[in-house]
């Protein structure tokens, strides 16, 4: 009898349930690849907005200055909502300020912080991220809300009790490496000269710097969901390519254990007739 590893049939049944779980990351990255199309767009269209928002602040009221990092500074860090996309929420919690309150945006990343005390003692609100991208303004809103909530200022302007500034920090879509901005705190130098505008100038100002604020956390939405869609196209290829290896390794096993039993079939049909013989 052979054994069950050298088994044909027990091999066979090892294939299918490789080309099943090929079949299902296959089907994961298609849907990633399809999804990332539409993210890349949006987040192109995202940036660009922002930066003319930016643009027309700054005639406003000059170019913002960074601002001094004294006392508590709050960071909200975006990453990814949905798990299967291999190590992106671990390098982004590996890349964490040292100092500093936390803010977390995305199930997946705060799942990651569970594990480690130090981080979940810091941590002051988790919001759910974007799965797409629908939703990567209403994201931006409720991460507003959450960091305004006990604002004392005007248009945006106040900043949570004993915060001195809010940092935001996400993976720019092309990998997991963070990448830092301020989301409040910074001081604008003055124009000499502003602009003529229809309505009073500090109404405009005041909706700009809301559009500013929304927009940047906006921004910071969908580059996270787009760093996540890219990192779930990368693990589905990976594993396809694990898939192709075993069924390999597998189709190899099985031909040397098909011939092992035929074989041993010939051996035992030739000792039968030798035995009758």
């Amino acid at each position: 009898m052979l054994d069950e590893a050298q088994d044909p049939r027990v091999i066979e049944r090892q294939m299918e349930t490789v080309k099943a779980v090929h079949q299902v990351v296959h089907i994961i990255w298609l849907m990633a690849q399809a999804q990332l199309t539409v993210v890349e767009e949006t987040a192109a269209e995202t940036s660009h907005y922002l930066d003319w928002v930016d643009d027309t602040v700054s005639r406003l009221t000059g170019e913002v200055q960074p601002p001094a990092i004294l006392g508590n500074v709050l960071h909200i860090v975006f990453g990814p909502e949905r798990g299967y996309c291999g190590s992106l929420a671990r390098d982004i919690l590996a890349q964490l300020p040292e100092d500093g309150l936390l803010g977390f945006v995305g199930a997946n990343l705060t799942e990651q912080a569970r594990r480690h005390p130090e981080i979940e003692a810091r941590v002051v609100f988790k919001l759910a991220g974007a799965t797409n991208v629908a939703e990567h303004e209403g994201v931006a809103h409720a991460v507003a809300e959450e960091v305004l909530r006990h604002g004392n200022g005007p248009h945006g302007a106040g900043l949570p009790g004993g915060v001195s500034a809010v940092m935001i920090h996400y993976p720019p879509g092309a990998g997991s490496r963070l990448k830092a901005a301020v989301l409040l705190g910074g001081e604008r130098t003055r124009v000499g000269m502003p602009p003529e505008t229809l309505s009073p100038l500090e109404e405009v100002l005041d909706a700009a710097v809301i559009e500013l604020v929304t927009g940047r956390l906006a921004v910071a939405a969908i580059e996270a969901l787009r760093s996540e869609v890219r990192a779930r196209v990368a693990a589905a290829d990976r594993a396809r390519q694990g898939c192709d290896r075993r069924h390999d390794q597998l189709m190899t096993s099985w031909r040397v254990a098909r011939q092992a039993q035929i074989t041993t079939e010939l051996l035992e049909i030739v000792a039968g007739h030798l035995a009758a013989s």
